[in-house]
């Protein structure tokens, strides 16, 4: 679905005509709120965006990741995971780890474990917006609106901080991953 406000044009493939009825949307501020009680509010067009990061953010995407660096059939397993998300939403992932290592970019073909081991898949996101709000707020959401010289044109960013349970790896921090949506011109 394409969408035209203040004279741009989002792409959401994800989302249908019947979701959104108006413009109004994008000036809509939408709650999330997280299990401990804190609260999330989002402008659209960042919110459908964020929701698919909730429903995407498992225990499991963050094992993987953890495992990952310890043999390619980690990372294969782990890359498994992240082909499956990207297909589900058909916008662009890519998942960083704590230090901002890329781990996985979908807009990359190069998504393999050598590669992720010589930190060759991107560069290095520490620094990307949304991915640094994500690891340094206390809500873990992240957002931007940026450039991406990997795609070669604007998107919207949403990143969230991998979910944290102890269950796993207490105290040990996964990193975080972000969902774009591209801003067609």
């Amino acid at each position: 679905m394409e969408i035209t406000y203040h004279n741009k044009l989002f792409f959401f493939p994800f989302l249908n005509t019947n979701i959104i009825k108006s413009l109004d949307y994008f000036s809509t501020i939408y709650k999330f709120f997280l299990p401990d009680q804190k609260c999330v509010a989002l402008k659209a067009p960042y919110a459908p965006i964020y929701e698919l990061c909730k429903l995407h953010n498992t225990e499991e995407l963050r094992k993987l990741l953890i495992e990952a660096p310890k043999s390619e059939l980690y990372y294969n397993l782990f890359k498994n995971k992240c082909d499956q998300i990207y297909l589900a939403t058909n916008l662009r992932l890519v998942v960083a780890e704590a230090d901002g290592t890329v781990a996985y970019d979908s807009s990359k073909e190069n998504n393999t474990f050598i590669n992720f081991k010589s930190k060759t898949i991107n560069e290095n996101h520490n620094t990307r917006p949304a991915f640094m709000v994500a690891q340094l707020s206390k809500s873990g959401v992240g957002t931007a609106y940026r450039y991406s010289t990997s795609v070669n044109a604007n998107e919207i960013n949403v990143a969230v901080r991998i979910v944290d349970s102890a269950k796993y790896y207490p105290g040990l921090d996964a990193g975080a991953f972000r969902l774009s949506s591209i801003l067609l011109q």
